[in-house]
């Protein structure tokens, strides 16, 4: 009993003295089993049992493994934005239609509108959604590939009447076999030339983050009002597909509510319960196909 006892106290010391790295090696190995025993796709209920197990005690060692807060995952956008405080001197944006020189003219005008909503809602600038055939565009210089000269960012300013332009191009859209949209955007002051905003990025239907991510969008922008459809509509349909690749673009930006505070940071608690109740979500799924 006393040996018992002297091995209990040795333990919970040692567990104590290096929490920290006992916890990470658990959480791999954890994190493995998992998937091994999901790509398996289990077929009794010990094994479900098994993995539900092993997710709550992943969940129960991230509750305790850092109480301290922790830099959040990393961005799954390539985008850029400039410091808080260039956004605050712009009032007006004039989002121009994007360009569309190698993909489909209707679809670009499609993202464009979605674009345009969904920078509205941020509430951070006036925005005026301008047509590249409005007769203001017929001499400016609108490529969002070209570099823009002193005179030309006063050409823009004037002739348009705003602080800032978004000038951006879908450069590649793909239906069949796979939804597959390539966008690149950026805000310009054109005061003085500075780029606020940026994104330049592919989504393709089929990448397995991609489907994560649509999932979240249908979860928490779509999913009500629209049952019994599902996230498979947004992989199926064009338009919500550009609908998502928009709302994740202009997501990269702060809300007026949020600007001038520091950006939010997940703990390792909501972190690793996030990663938990996914693979709680990955085995309903698998228990519901056996």
């Amino acid at each position: 009993m006393k040996n018992a006892e002297c091995g209990m106290r040795s333990a919970e010391s040692l567990v104590h003295t290096s929490l920290d790295m006992r916890s990470c090696i658990l959480h791999e190995n954890l994190q493995r089993q998992v998937q091994v025993r999901l790509g398996a796709r289990f077929r009794t209920p010990h094994s479900a049992f098994r993995i539900l197990f092993s997710l709550a005690l992943l969940a129960l060692l991230s509750g305790c493994a850092c109480e301290k807060p922790c830099e959040p995952p990393s961005q799954p956008l390539s985008y850029y934005l400039s410091s808080q405080a260039d956004l605050m001197r712009i009032q007006s944006v004039a989002f121009v239609e994007l360009d569309s020189p190698l993909a489909d003219v209707p679809r670009a005008k499609e993202a464009s509108e979605s674009l345009y909503e969904d920078l509205q809602q941020r509430n951070l600038f006036n925005v005026e959604y301008v047509q590249r055939k409005d007769f203001r565009c017929r001499e400016l210089p609108l490529d969002v590939n070209e570099p823009l000269e002193l005179r030309q960012l006063d050409q823009i300013r004037k002739a348009l009447g705003c602080d800032a332009v978004v000038l951006g191009e879908m450069y590649h859209f793909q239906q069949y076999p796979r939804t597959k949209v390539a966008l690149q955007l950026k805000m310009i002051d054109l005061k003085n030339g500075r780029l606020v905003w940026g994104v330049k990025h592919t989504w393709d239907g089929t990448d397995k983050e991609v489907a994560h991510r649509i999932h979240e969008y249908w979860e928490d922008q779509v999913r009500k009002g629209f049952e019994p459809a599902d996230e498979d509509l947004v992989q199926m349909s064009p338009r919500w597909f550009l609908k998502f690749v928009s709302w994740e673009s202009v997501g990269t930006l702060p809300t007026r509510d949020t600007l001038g505070q520091p950006p939010a940071k997940k703990t390792a608690m909501q972190t690793m319960k996030k990663q938990a109740a996914d693979g709680a979500r990955k085995v309903v799924e698998l228990a519901k196909e056996d």
